[in-house]
């Protein structure tokens, strides 16, 4: 068992309990690139399963993290502050706003202003990732999702260049569009059967 994985596990499910806390505590203080965001939850809960999902062969442990991320994600569900249509709004926004980050990042990075490989945090790629994922149950957003595959795309194409000008192969993320979909053994509906979409 790898003692370093199971720590951050540990670690990225308390962050995603405090970000729930925040948000609610902070509401009229969330901005899309200030100190407490709409999205922090979403973006604290967007790859725990995943991670929670590599220690298949850690029966035991994996039980008792789904345990403690379904317990997380009922207060996330239930709070009124996150299914207030405001807080929707908010999230929607953010979800704009990063997209034209994202978007900005990729011509400072094709002027050589930035780095392609090291700036990570500017393109914001995992945050979009996390809204597009939850918003696609509240809204059309299939516009957005389009104009974030040509911009993956155009970023797969500067990582390839950037490879390739090194003669050094590097690993390319996987684009914002392609997270594989986690198969739990027995489903669990934590928002009853009445609300499938929200089974993970």
């Amino acid at each position: 068992m790898d003692d370093d994985q199971i720590n951050y596990i540990k670690h990225r499910l308390q962050r995603y309990e405090e970000s729930i806390l925040e948000t609610e505590e902070h509401f009229s203080e969330l901005k899309s690139f200030g100190n407490y965001r709409a999205c922090a939850p979403y973006y604290e809960k967007f790859n725990i399963p995943h991670l929670i999902d590599a220690l298949k062969s850690d029966g035991d442990i994996c039980t008792i993290f789904w345990k403690e991320y379904d317990r997380i994600t009922v207060k996330l569900i239930t709070s009124d502050t996150f299914k207030d249509p405001n807080y929707r709004e908010l999230l929607y926004k953010d979800l704009n706003n990063y997209v034209a980050a994202y978007h900005s990042a990729l011509c400072y990075a094709d002027l050589n202003m930035v780095s392609i490989e090291s700036d990570h945090d500017l393109f914001n790629r995992e945050v979009i990732r996390s809204l597009l994922a939850e918003l696609r149950t509240d809204c059309e957003i299939g516009e957005i999702e389009n104009q974030v595959a040509r911009l993956d795309e155009l970023f797969l194409q500067m990582r390839k260049h950037a490879d390739e000008s090194r003669s050094n192969k590097s690993q390319v993320p996987a684009s914002a569009m392609c997270t594989p979909v986690i198969d739990r053994s027995e489903s669990h509906y934590i928002c009853g059967k009445s609300r499938e979409m929200r089974q993970v």
